[in-house]
C-alpha cells in the first residue's frame, strides 16, 4: 500500500491540506514524528520510497516566514528545515533582526529555497506532487493520488483571511524582492516538474 506524506516548510496552508486529507497522510499534523517539514526525501523513513508518495506544499516564502515569527518559533522552524542543525539563528528570534539580516546579504537565511531544491533535485522525486497553496489544480492531485476529484470539492484555501505583513513589506522591499523571485522559480519548478508526472 502506498503511503502519502504531506511536507513543507511549514506557515504555507500545510495543516489545512494535512487536516483536509488526514484520511490518507500518514505523518501527524502536529509534528510529533517530525515528518512534517523533514529537510530532505533521504529521511523519510525506510519504506521504499516507490511505495510512497509526497505532496509538497508551498506558498508565499516571505509570508511563510513571517507567520514563523508571528508564531514566536522561527528558529526551531529554521533547524527543522535546514539540513544541519544550527544553532546560529537562535540569535534571530526577531523578525526586524532576521529581514535586517536578509537585507544586509541578500541571502535567503531561513533555507526555504534550499529546503524546496533539495526535494526537487533528489533522484526519485516523481513520487513527488508539488501542491502550490496559491491556485491548487484539483485535477492533478487527484490523478497523482490516483483517486476522484470530487474528494476534493471543498479543497479551497481562502488565502485572503491570512494576515498580510504589509507593515514588514513596505519596511524590507530588498527582502520582499528576494523572496518573490525564490517563490517564481519555485513555481516555475513545480510546475515542470508536475507535467512530467502525467506524460
Amino acid at each position: 500500500m502506498v503511503k502519502v506524506y504531506c511536507i513543507g516548510v511549514g506557515g504555507n496552508g500545510q495543516t489545512y491540506v494535512m487536516d483536509y486529507l488526514k484520511d490518507i497522510v500518514v505523518n501527524n499534523i502536529d509534528d510529533k514524528d517530525g515528518l512534517k517539514h523533514l529537510c530532505c526525501p533521504t529521511k523519510i523513513g525506510k519504506a521504499p520510497f516507490q511505495r510512497v508518495k509526497v505532496i509538497y506544499v508551498y506558498n508565499k516564502t516571505f509570508d511563510s516566514i513571517c507567520s514563523h515569527y508571528r508564531r514566536q518559533w522561527a528558529p526551531i522552524q529554521m533547524q527543522k528545515i535546514r539540513k544541519h542543525e544550527n544553532n546560529k539563528y537562535n540569535a534571530y528570534n526577531d523578525v526586524n533582526k532576521y529581514f535586517d539580516l536578509v537585507e544586509s546579504t541578500i541571502t535567503d537565511h531561513f533555507g526555504m529555497e534550499d529546503h524546496f531544491i533539495r526535494w526537487y533535485q533528489y533522484r526519485k522525486n516523481m513520487n513527488v506532487y508539488y501542491l502550490d497553496m496559491a491556485c491548487i489544480n484539483k485535477q492533478e492531485l487527484a490523478k497523482f493520488l490516483e483517486c476522484d476529484v470530487e474528494k476534493f470539492r471543498d479543497l479551497n484555501f481562502d488565502s485572503s483571511s491570512r494576515h498580510k505583513y504589509d507593515y514588514l513589506k513596505q519596511k524590507y522591499p530588498l527582502s520582499v524582492m528576494l523572496y518573490e523571485n525564490i517563490d517564481n522559480k519555485i513555481k516555475q519548478l513545480s510546475e515542470d516538474h508536475n507535467k512530467k508526472l502525467f506524460i
